[in-house]
């Protein structure tokens, strides 16, 4: 907070507990100091003396939520408030399936399963290519082709009657 100071202190890393047991402030500053770095000093010790008395009083973590309790969940409302989910993420995750199949549909709508198309994003080289295995159409393995585009995906979702 006051680069002009902090350029004459003598312990750099010095803590707030320490320099509140120091019974002359100056000691803990080269001397002389330039007027700017002095009227730095002068604000410093008046704050200083405010924590002086209050010095009596134990440190307490206060959260702007839930009353000054710590959760998570209470974390996440509190600095995630402004941001909206498309409806299909709060589809997904308010269907009453099992959780291994929300979050594998979770995985699909957001671009993230484990495709050739993803490894060729991160930069796999796979000698094979990045061809769909199941179609032979040479058409690139996404998450969009194999479970909707792909000649062997539809005849197996017309099997199971979807």
């Amino acid at each position: 907070m006051y680069p002009n100071l902090y350029a004459y202190a003598i312990n750099k890393n010095m803590s707030v507990k320490s320099g509140l047991a120091v019974s002359h402030l100056l000691e803990i500053f080269r001397l002389p100091m330039s007027r700017m770095a002095y009227n730095g000093f002068l604000v410093f010790k008046e704050e200083l003396e405010s924590l002086r008395a209050d010095n009596d009083q134990t440190d307490v973590w206060i959260y702007n939520w839930n009353g000054g309790l710590y959760s998570s969940k209470q974390f996440y409302k509190h600095h995630f408030v402004q941001i909206t989910l498309p409806p299909p993420f709060c589809w997904i995750w308010k269907a009453k399936c099992m959780p291994k199949i929300n979050f594998f549909a979770w995985l699909l709508l957001a671009d993230r399963l484990n495709t050739r198309d993803i490894l060729r994003r991160r930069h796999k080289h796979l000698e094979e290519g990045y061809r769909c295995v199941l179609c032979h159409d040479q058409v690139d393995e996404t998450s969009l082709h194999l479970f909707f585009e792909c000649s062997s995906s539809a005849s197996r979702w017309f099997a199971v009657g979807i």
